[in-house]
């Protein structure tokens, strides 16, 4: 694409400008950062009102902070705890995600915007990206996915919150079911956001938004794309059981290891379901208080 003039940039900006957290459109925000990474000109992050917009997004050493911090918040699964070795190899793949993460200042934008607007969302996404690398290097080593597709998919597969009502979002209570319809198709929205990236990264917006049963995104085409969003969903539901989240507590892991392995989920792969007990371990242990685990 050639040269885009300051007003095009203006025009996308002011699809959040002077918008705060009570009066933000969600549709919006996901739709002006699709258009600015589809229109994808290096001079977008350096001059401008987009840059300007977005001059505090975060830097390498931030996300690394956030990714860290995401393990360490109350009542949420664990880096390993009894293993110097697979702690070693968790803190070299943190590494290893946020340089690539880095290298695109497009990615590092939509994570800056997702820890903005999404709160724990986006830390849970930080986890799950966590894990589901971790299971593609243990079960799946010879996934031929772009290395820098298995390594983004995981942190980013919950941009399509942005366009979820923050008042559904953030809902404390039992969702209707007519809100959860419009939760559950946050991993299209994914699919929708992430799609300008797809020449560089093939298949992110596949395989990020594959991580839910009811999704309708099909990677059947690529069998290793399959296999990723089947590890994805492992990764994605185990935090989502195991870790408090805005509208539960955290379930023991027992409670956890038995619904993991369950019909509903995933009764074919309890290897898989093991390791992350063992390697993110849940933060109340046994059976817990069954008053207390949502």
């Amino acid at each position: 694409m050639g040269p885009v003039s300051d007003d095009v940039f203006k025009n996308l900006a002011s699809l959040v400008n002077g918008r705060d957290a009570d009066t933000y459109h969600a549709n919006d925000q996901l739709v002006f950062l699709r258009g600015i990474v589809a229109i994808d000109n290096s001079r977008l992050f350096t001059k401008g009102a987009v840059a300007k917009q977005f001059i505090k997004r975060p830097t390498v050493s931030d996300l690394y902070e956030d990714i860290y911090q995401a393990f360490k918040q109350p009542n949420v699964v664990g880096l390993s705890s009894h293993s110097v070795v697979e702690l070693e190899r968790q803190i070299d793949l943190m590494d290893r995600i946020t340089k690539a993460a880095g290298e695109h200042a497009g990615i590092m934008m939509m994570l800056g915007v997702m820890k903005a607007r999404l709160g724990g969302h986006y830390y849970h996404g930080l986890r799950a990206g966590i894990m589901f690398c971790s299971l593609l290097e243990v079960f799946d080593p010879d996934n031929k996915l772009p290395l820098r597709t298995k390594l983004l998919a995981g942190i980013i597969h919950d941009l399509g919150k942005l366009k979820v009502p923050r008042d559904i979002l953030f809902k404390s209570d039992k969702l209707t079911a007519e809100e959860n319809a419009i939760m559950m198709a946050h991993d299209v929205y994914t699919e929708y956001g992430l799609m300008p990236f797809d020449p560089r990264f093939p298949y992110l917006s596949k395989v990020a938004a594959n991580h839910h049963f009811t999704s309708k995104v099909s990677t059947s085409d690529n069998p290793h794309a399959e296999r990723a969003g089947l590890l994805m969903r492992i990764g994605d539901i185990y935090d989502a059981l195991g870790s408090e989240r805005d509208y539960k507590k955290a379930w023991p892991e027992n409670k956890v290891e038995c619904v993991m392995l369950s019909k509903k989920y995933f009764p074919n792969h309890p290897e898989e379901v093991w390791y992350l007990l063992d390697s993110f371990p849940c933060p109340i242990k046994g059976w817990g208080d069954p008053s207390q685990s949502g």
